[in-house]
């Protein structure tokens, strides 16, 4: 009886260590992870089209940017014949904070003159000191895709990263040009039943942006969740309407910012996400290891008592 007691209490005991290393301690490793993961698996970064006048509207745009995010601006529908001091300002303030401003540049799905187009990037970056370029009224045409190679090229030269919008989604090889495309934009009401290709999700979610107005507040929960199944890293999300549904930010700014990403601080960088996931993969191992000599120790202690064999 004693034999058989000790038996069942050695099973007992290997089960227990068992359900600790299968299930405790992956458990408590995720845990230690989850702080830097909410970053890839939760949260959304703003592409914000704010095309309205330095003031308060543009003051709470920058204190809602962080470095992942982008602002894009427009002083006179592109950069302008002449440079405007409130603009040189509020890039100046962008730059203070880290935060990355796009300069807006039309070029009317390819038609328009390439030497007008990059002259106009040039007073972006000459003027401005922007970082990013916003082309908009992009083709998404295959046939097309020479024009925006040769000012993908251009705006990389310049040392800036390249968004292109052509409000829907362009030909696959368009990807290998672009750090952001904004592969929709239109009212929620479209929305809810757009279609995206499969090929979409080969891609991370940083290379798609979604822009959507006409947003009713009890509906922000659930286009942003739409946005995230549909692969979208940047979105931008208003009640705004009208013929420019960009001139000021929704109603609902703030809780757009808590609900895309609950902590809104963006978590920790990629590498930092992948060392604490490598030392609790050891942490595992360890654990796993000194679970399993404690099991052959007992064994044998029970076998030297003629308790086990």
């Amino acid at each position: 009886m004693k034999d058989i007691n000790w038996m069942a209490g050695l099973f007992i005991w290997k089960g227990w260590l068992a359900i600790v290393s299968l299930v405790i301690i992956p458990t408590l490793s995720i845990s230690m992870v989850s702080a830097a993961e909410f970053s890839s698996a939760e949260c959304q970064s703003a592409i914000i089209p704010a095309y309205f006048y330095p003031g308060s509207e543009w003051d709470r745009t920058l204190k809602s940017l962080n470095k992942e995010e982008t602002a894009i601006f427009n002083p006179a529908s592109g950069a302008g014949k002449k440079v405007n001091p409130d603009y040189v300002k509020l890039t100046d303030q962008a730059s203070a904070r880290g935060a990355d401003l796009a300069g807006y540049v039309y070029v009317e799905y390819g038609k328009r003159d390439i030497d007008s187009v990059r002259a106009e990037i040039d007073n972006y970056y000459d003027w401005y000191k922007t970082s990013s370029i916003f082309i908009d009224g992009a083709s998404s045409d295959k046939e097309d895709i020479a024009y925006y190679e040769y000012l993908a090229d251009y705006i990389r030269e310049k040392g800036g990263k390249v968004i292109l919008n052509p409000g829907t989604v362009p030909d696959e090889e368009y990807m290998s040009i672009v750090d952001l495309v904004i592969v929709t934009e239109g009212k929620y009401a479209d929305y809810i039943n757009r279609e995206f290709p499969e090929w979409m999700s080969k891609y991370p979610a940083s290379k798609f942006g979604h822009l959507v107005y006409e947003v009713p507040e009890d509906s922000l929960s659930k286009a942003l969740e739409l946005s995230k199944k549909r692969n979208a890293g940047f979105i931008y999300l208003t009640d705004d309407g009208g013929g420019n549904p960009w001139d000021k930010l929704p109603t609902y700014w703030q809780e757009e910012l808590r609900t895309k990403c609950p902590t809104y601080n963006y978590g920790v960088s990629s590498q930092i996400r992948a060392d604490i996931q490598t030392k609790a993969a050891e942490w595992v191992r360890e654990l796993e290891k000194m679970f399993a000599d404690m099991i052959v120790s007992i064994r044998n202690f029970f076998i030297s008592l003629g308790w086990a064999k």
